[in-house]
């Protein structure tokens, strides 16, 4: 009995230092994202950032329904995961990337297609904005899957590791300019 209180009590333990890992990747994540504006903005001026601020925007909107895919695969994964299904894991894995980049690729075109449509109801006289944000959708989805694996998996530190990491990348893209 007492080796399952212990047990019980390593398992909250370990519940609680992951939470809270996740819970500071999540502020560096959202502080670096924070610093991303303020320096774009800086950098860009008023109407260049504006630019940038509608597009990303519009990005935003489009992967509102993608956001699910990250819970999904969660949840399947950790369904395989109890089971020691790692065959079934690496094929989710796999198949979902395929679907997704297909999916991922049919919204660039889409967004493509109504890029003239979008720069002129922006009123952006470049098209280059609007294509590269494009770009970020494949991305964005891509990475969805791949952290519903790995929060599936509940490698916890990982997700935490490539959380913080995608916002330091944003934040030294703004250091390119």
């Amino acid at each position: 009995m007492e080796n399952i209180d212990k047990a019980n009590k390593s398992k909250e333990d370990n519940f609680y230092k992951q939470s809270f890992f996740i819970f500071i990747a999540s502020l560096i994540m959202n502080a670096t994202g924070y610093f991303f504006h303020f320096f774009v903005g800086r950098i860009l001026g008023p109407a260049s950032y504006g630019i940038i601020g509608s597009l990303l925007t519009i990005l935003y909107i489009i992967n509102v329904p993608f956001n699910t895919i990250q819970t999904t695969i969660a949840k399947f994964t950790a369904n395989l995961n109890s089971n020691n299904d790692n065959e079934a894991i690496k094929y989710l894995l796999v198949s979902s990337l395929k679907k997704i980049f297909l999916l991922s690729s049919l919204t660039f075109i889409i967004y493509l297609i109504l890029s003239k449509l979008i720069s002129n109801f922006l009123n952006i006289d470049q098209l280059t904005p609007i294509i590269m944000m494009g770009i970020l959708i494949i991305i964005a989805l891509l990475l969805s899957v791949m952290w519903g694996i790995i929060q599936g998996l509940q490698m916890f530190k990982s997700l935490g590791i490539s959380m913080i990491t995608e916002g330091f990348v944003k934040l030294k893209s703004t250091s390119i300019h």
